[in-house]
């Protein structure tokens, strides 16, 4: 399942790669070339809006996941419980998402943004300790809330996984080449 997982968040980072690399900034570099040869650019009129509508599609597209739900209610002080909750999540979990949303007439908190259900149980065992309330739910994530969750899969790594790799610079070229 790790697997398939790491192959759905690399595949993820690449359609919103492109979203993420502006074409005004691709064009720029088109333009300035190390080797100081002239590049002229002659786009087709709808060339921007496809690309724009390329990347906003990637970034849409949906798919199945889990959430861990902390907080559910509709009563006189669900307001300003549902902040206390998120509030005291965010201190105890550094790093895993948290929203609260009011979806009349309830005040929700849910965490997390899990692709697996194995990956949710897990992070469900860590959050029950704090928050023993708390129970799993099936949601529709988008592609853009996965990476917002797993950051480390959209941002390249050097082979031995030691540094990030900057994503949009081309190598430069040595001596010897």
């Amino acid at each position: 399942m790790k697997t398939i997982f790491s192959i759905l968040l690399l595949s993820l980072a690449a359609a919103t790669a492109a979203e993420a690399q502006s074409l005004e900034a691709f064009k720029q570099r088109l333009v300035e070339p190390d080797s100081g040869a002239r590049v002229e650019i002659h786009e087709a009129p709808d060339a921007a809006a496809a690309f724009s509508a390329a990347s906003r599609s990637a970034a849409e597209k949906r798919h199945s996941g889990w959430r861990i739900n902390l907080y559910t209610s509709n009563g006189q002080n669900a307001r300003f419980e549902a902040e206390e909750v998120k509030k005291s999540f965010e201190e105890s979990f550094p790093g895993v998402s948290v929203d609260m949303v009011y979806d009349i007439p309830y005040f929700k908190v849910s965490a997390g943004r899990c692709v697996t259900s194995e990956e949710a149980i897990m992070l469900l065992e860590r959050v029950r300790a704090k928050f023993p309330k708390a129970f799993l739910m099936r949601e529709t994530l988008t592609a853009a809330d996965l990476l917002e969750e797993n950051p480390e899969a959209a941002a390249p790594q050097s082979p031995d996984g030691t540094e990030d790799v900057p994503a949009a610079e081309p190598a430069a070229a040595t001596p010897d080449e």
